[in-house]
């Protein structure tokens, strides 16, 4: 009885050079010169066509192996299988050899790609193929996909998601589900049975896809927004463990209506305070931006009042120039509404004992909706929600009896909570209830109007006047007291009559609100165009500028500094890489009207010069306070690992005395308890040296690093290199020369005259003047 069979390891292999056209053909002379049936696979893209033959067999003796080769003369080469066997060599055509032109499976020549399963095969053998194909899963999509419609290869080899499980992640997280439902088996078979797809494992969409979801929905705020003006908001809370958690929006400013924010960045703060806070500000921004933007775009900072949070927007000041910080004023309400709390004792107790009292206390629930069915519960007050205090101050005072009523018939001696409730409901009690509704109840409903989305700035500021006029007819001393708070929260927002005086501009008014009137004597504002006008030259490095400060010795010269940190600053703050201080008094100043961080802000500044100043206070530097030395900021600095992944340079001339040992000593505590790496570098050159300072190397092994102190001497004077760097790095034994050291920074040079009147001016450098020649002989 003839039967046949299909010898899987039997192939025949066609050179790229063979004539296709001819295919009818050879597959004819096949079947006629080896008895078998000849199924031909013409793979275009590699030029390979896959042939598998099916022997047929007249007896039941054993099955014979041949293999087929067809050279490029078209002559048929026969031998052995033992002697050609598949081949195991991994490339495109033996991949192509091993799929047999199967429709679910698709290969680049390096792996191999199953449709069914939407999985790529490892495979370095042809039994690791064989080994899939008997998988039950692979064996189950192949029963589920016969009879139906081949489903279209959509998923590439190159890492390309699959779109069904892309939509899939997209719509969990839109619904807000997390991925274990998935793990439902009522809820997986539901979408199995009804999709005809199996579903993809949680841990799936969260490692390959929720990332892609991610970057589409970047992408769509980013489209939104485009070029148009924005304005950020920043605030920090406590998760469910306790860890403070910083959240960064964006929302689109065009003039013509209100856009909804998007949150855009989170993050866990080690620590919270106003470096943190402005770090991650701008970190957000620019992973948001990757491409990089015009930091003249972001008009707007809304924070809450903490202290802070001021402070942070002072120092994103110096980098977005167009930025006015405003609180939020309804966080501001709120703290109005914290502080009537604070001054009515009577209310506050009354409200919290008998919300004690009904707190987990079902049948005290149940006797209350049995005496007043159609009243209310007492509302529960949350001091995190803002206003609830005030809602649950007007209910006691509209439903003072009835509530009264209902504790008194609880036994006091069920709970201490019964008894002390009971006591809270006297007259002066419902007296200051009523006080605190009269005069201060108009403070919920502003606090809820200002809650909603799409108010323009006229209302909001509309809202707060009528508060604030409100608070004003109060009479009493307390409302006195609440006046002076109010005020004091407006007082601490920097730029409330900035914004008031938009609204003015806005409602059609000619309001002055340019530079504040103490600082127009002292600005030349031809020097702030003319600084301007070299921000060009500015943005490519080699370029030096020297800013001279004259000013009296018996003036602290505030107006001076004020118009460098507002004016002058922000036009170069993003590309300073060196600085040079004559003093610390220089840096006392900068610090004071920016931050003690201002250093670390500066993201390209990895070098400063000086004559006699030092790191101040090494071994315990904390040092974000308002009264923070310039040595302790230059501490700060050399401490805060770098932004750009330089090492940092100190450079310090002093002609007055030698190295000190206690700097050094302090340097040596730090390096020993440090538990980060950072880099630096820091020159001293003295005259003379009259301290006993011995050479050494230091090893942490924690930060795998080193710190070296090595001297050097040249005619009269002494070189001490102390340098930090990882272990392993070569410690030059002293600096190139200054001139080949600066040719590839941007310098800013602060010099200060005695003498003379307040006033700012530009100093070209040398560079400077050869670049204005060149131009100027260019015709620029």
């Amino acid at each position: 009885m003839n039967r046949r069979w299909i010898c899987s390891d039997v192939w025949m292999d066609i050179l790229p050079s063979f004539n296709h056209a001819q295919l009818g053909l050879k597959m004819a002379l096949l079947s006629d010169r080896f008895d078998v049936l000849v199924d031909a696979h013409f793979d275009g893209k590699s030029e390979l066509t896959i042939w598998r033959m099916t022997r047929i067999e007249k007896d039941e003796g054993p099955k014979p192996k041949i293999s087929i080769l067809i050279d490029d003369n078209d002559n048929f080469v026969d031998f052995p299988l033992s002697v050609r066997q598949l081949p195991n060599k991994i490339c495109f055509k033996n991949l192509q050899i091993w799929i047999g032109g199967t429709d679910f499976y698709s290969t680049t020549g390096k792996i191999i790609y199953c449709q069914l399963c939407e999985q790529q095969i490892p495979c370095t053998q042809f039994a690791h193929l064989k080994q899939h194909n008997e998988t039950v899963k692979h064996r189950a999509k192949l029963e589920r996909n016969k009879g139906g419609q081949q489903q279209q290869f959509l998923t590439t080899l190159n890492n390309v998601p699959n779109q069904f499980n892309l939509d899939l992640c997209e719509a969990f997280v839109s619904a807000n589900n997390p991925f274990q439902k998935l793990e439902n088996e009522k809820l997986k078979l539901f979408l199995e049975k009804y999709c005809k797809r199996e579903m993809p494992h949680r841990y799936t969409l969260q490692k390959n896809y929720l990332r892609l979801t991610f970057d589409q929905t970047i992408e769509k705020i980013k489209n939104n927004i485009g070029d148009s003006f924005v304005w950020i908001s920043v605030d920090e809370t406590t998760d469910k463990m306790g860890r403070a958690v910083a959240n960064l929006l964006i929302g689109k400013l065009d003039g013509q209506k209100w856009h909804n924010p998007h949150l855009i960045s989170v993050k866990c703060l080690e620590k919270v305070d106003n470096a943190a806070i402005a770090r991650f500000v701008n970190e957000g921004l620019d992973n948001f931006f990757s491409n990089g933007f015009d930091k003249n775009r972001v008009l707007l900072l809304v924070t809450d009042a903490a202290a802070y949070m001021k402070k942070a927007g002072k120092q994103l000041k110096v980098f977005y120039t167009n930025l006015i910080h405003t609180m939020c004023l309804c966080h501001a309400l709120h703290r109005v509404a914290e502080k009537v709390r604070d001054e009515f004792k009577k209310a506050d107790k009354l409200i919290a004992k008998t919300k004690a009292v009904f707190v987990k206390a079902p049948q005290r629930s149940n006797i209350y909706h049995q005496m007043f069915p159609d009243l209310a519960m007492p509302p529960k007050a949350v001091l995190t929600r803002w206003g609830t205090w005030l809602q649950a101050v007007s209910f006691y005072w509209q439903n003072f009896e009835a509530v009264k009523e209902v504790v008194n018939s609880f036994d006091p001696s069920d709970a201490s909570c019964v008894s002390e409730s009971q006591s809270c409901f006297t007259l002066s009690t419902w007296q200051d209830l009523a006080y605190i509704h009269t005069n201060f109840g108009n403070l919920c409903p502003a606090i809820a109007k200002l809650e909603s989305q799409g108010l323009s700035i006229n209302e909001s500021m509309e809202i707060f006047a009528d508060v604030h006029n409100q608070l004003d007819k109060a009479a009493g001393e307390k409302a006195e007291i609440i006046r002076q708070k109010i005020s004091y929260i407006v007082s601490k927002n920097p730029s409330f009559d900035q914004i008031a005086k938009f609204c003015q501009i806005l409602s059609g008014k000619n309001v002055d609100c340019d530079v504040p009137p103490t600082l127009i004597p002292y600005i030349d504002h031809s020097v702030i165009t003319f600084l301007r006008s070299k921000k060009r030259f500015f943005d490519r490095r080699g370029t030096n500028f020297e800013l001279s400060v004259s000013s009296s010795q018996d003036n602290d010269d505030q107006p001076v500094w004020d118009v460098f940190v507002t004016e002058i600053l922000p036009i170069f703050a993003t590309n300073v890489r060196q600085l040079y201080f004559l003093d610390g008094d220089h840096l006392d100043n900068l610090c004071r009207r920016t931050s003690p961080t201002i250093l670390s802000d500066l993201d390209q500044l990895h070098s400063i010069d000086s004559f006699a100043l030092f790191p101040d206070g090494i071994a315990n530097f904390d040092f974000d306070g308002p009264n923070a030395t310039a040595g302790q900021a230059l501490a700060k600095w050399l401490h805060t690992p770098s932004k750009n992944g330089q090492p940092k340079r100190l450079y310090r001339d002093d002609y007055v005395g030698p190295l000190n040992l206690e700097w050094v000593n302090n340097f040596k505590e730090t390096f020993r308890r440090a538990t980060t790496s950072v880099s630096y570098t820091i020159q001293h050159y003295f005259l003379v040296d009259t301290m006993p300072i011995e050479q050494f190397e230091l090893v942490n092994g924690r930060t795998k690093e080193k710190l070296t102190l090595k001297m050097s001497k040249e005619y009269d004077l002494v070189n001490w290199l102390l340098q930090r760097c990882p272990i392993g790095e070569t410690v030059p034994i002293k600096w190139k020369t200054r001139q080949n050291l600066d040719a590839n920074l941007n310098i800013i040079q602060f010099i200060f005259w005695g003498g003379g009147s307040n006033c700012i001016g530009p100093l070209s450098s040398p560079a400077e003047e050869e670049k204005e020649k060149a131009d100027q002989s260019n015709g620029n």
